[in-house]
């Protein structure tokens, strides 16, 4: 038995010497904000935009709208008036 603890506490050290166990904290002044859970002002307006400040939901900005790569057709361009301009087009001649 005394020989299986001589050998157990070579080992040990051997084991030590390769991979010392240091008494350190895992979380120190060093630490980096995301480990220690401080808030990175700079980050945290980035995130938020433009409700920084004015809401705890961050701001997203709507989806984007895309335009005709020919534009507006010539009933289009005059609203409802245009809507009846188009109705007589395609009736044709009275």
């Amino acid at each position: 038995m005394h020989s299986l603890g001589c050998l157990n506490k070579k080992l040990k050290q051997q084991v030590d010497k390769v991979n010392p166990v240091g008494n350190i904290a895992p979380v120190d002044a060093k630490s980096s904000d995301t480990k220690t859970g401080v808030v990175n002002i700079p980050g945290v307006q980035q995130q938020y935009g433009k409700n920084f400040g004015n809401s705890v939901i961050p701001f997203r900005p709507g989806q984007p709208v895309f335009n005709s790569p020919i534009g507006l057709r010539r009933w289009e361009a005059h609203g409802p008036a245009g809507l009846l301009l188009l109705q007589q087009i395609k009736a044709g001649p009275v």
